[in-house]
């Protein structure tokens, strides 16, 4: 990764499938060393690397959520409960799940959190649709 500009946030975790660059401000060129490919990112713009097969993919950012690490805010508003659990997945690094197929079709309506952590956000979300949480070897299993 070469920085011709300023603000970005690389993401790369050993148990995900893609390595990942979100473009804030400024101008970034990613670069896969192994196969030569490189995309040029603008502001506000994703490029996804995908560690197995080393396809180089840019996209528009348009997950509300890009910016929670430095914005510290999570929107969740209109969101089913299996992408709220993908969405504070990915945040947190939680393992959230949604397993009754009924929970697929409950949309959750709120406005944004703040610095707020993940288990004061599945709190509000509990009583809000009142729904149960229980833990099970770590994760974290949402019930209707």
């Amino acid at each position: 990764t070469r920085v011709l500009g300023t603000e970005f946030n690389l993401r790369s975790i050993d148990t995900e499938e893609y390595i990942e660059l979100t473009l804030v401000e400024g101008k970034v060129m990613f670069t896969d060393i192994r196969n030569k490919d490189s995309k040029t990112l603008e502001k506000e713009e994703i490029v996804k690397l995908n560690k197995k097969n080393r396809k180089l993919v840019k996209v528009k950012a348009t997950n509300k959520n890009h910016l929670y690490w430095k914005t510290k805010e999570i929107n969740l508003d209109g969101l089913s409960l299996i992408e709220i659990a993908d969405e504070l997945n990915t945040v947190f690094g939680t393992e959230i799940e949604v397993n009754e197929p009924i929970m697929q079709t409950i949309y959750y309506q709120s406005l944004p959190f703040k610095n707020t952590d993940v288990e004061d956000i599945l709190n509000i979300i509990k009583f809000t649709l009142d729904l149960e949480i229980d833990s099970v070897d770590n994760k974290i299993i949402l019930k209707k």
